[in-house]
């Protein structure tokens, strides 16, 4: 099979299974062009997977807060009228309670279970800010309770942990507390950042 074959393979068998259409070729139907558009789409899909995340882990807000339902709506309708390129935190709340979020889509690069480079430096400068806020935000998050939201899966649970393990020796990370969030967790503290793997 070249190349072209192998993805002509990948891109049918998308549509086909995942958005339950026809089984056709799709792949001979599209022009350059319409790939050209297609990529203008999807380079929306990092703020798509973000909403996802960020609306999944406002679901679990009222379980580790003990949030109405009324309060929860309100935090909803704050976070959706936020633009997507909006500086500042993925998530600032005041009120019920004051918290900041960092929302990260990474996956593993190549199907391992480490981050790359990139990812990385992202995930470290996400956590810089919790910990000591933002050039671009005007909430300062000493006092509200701090999370990095990631979607949970084995190999990315993998990956934050050799990341938070590199970090234990890092000098710059020397007065940051860190803890994933398990059901062992019972009480939040404002000191300390909270990773959270949500169910995507």
């Amino acid at each position: 099979m070249n190349r072209e074959e192998k993805l002509k393979l990948k891109f049918n068998r998308f549509f086909s299974s995942k958005l339950h259409l026809d089984d056709k070729d799709y792949y001979n139907e599209l022009t350059a062009k319409d790939f050209i558009e297609l990529k203008a789409l999807l380079s929306n899909i990092n703020n798509i997977i973000t909403l996802k995340l960020t609306l999944r882990f406002i679901d679990e807000l009222p379980f580790l807060f003990n949030l109405s339902n009324a309060e929860k709506a309100e935090i909803i309708k704050k976070v959706q009228a936020v633009s997507p390129n909006a500086n500042g935190f993925d998530i600032e709340i005041e009120k019920p309670i004051k918290l900041v979020a960092e929302v990260k889509g990474n996956i593993p690069i190549k199907q391992g279970v480490i981050f790359g480079s990139a990812q990385n430096d992202g995930i470290k400068k996400d956590l810089r800010s919790l910990k000591k806020g933002k050039k671009k935000s005007t909430t300062d998050p000493d006092g509200f309770y701090k999370f990095m939201v990631l979607p949970d899966t084995e190999a990315v649970r993998k990956a934050t942990d050799k990341l938070l393990s590199q970090l234990k020796t890092n000098k710059e990370y020397e007065d940051f507390l860190f803890e994933i969030v398990s059901d062992a967790t019972k009480q939040f503290r404002t000191d300390t950042i909270y990773i959270i793997f949500i169910e995507v």
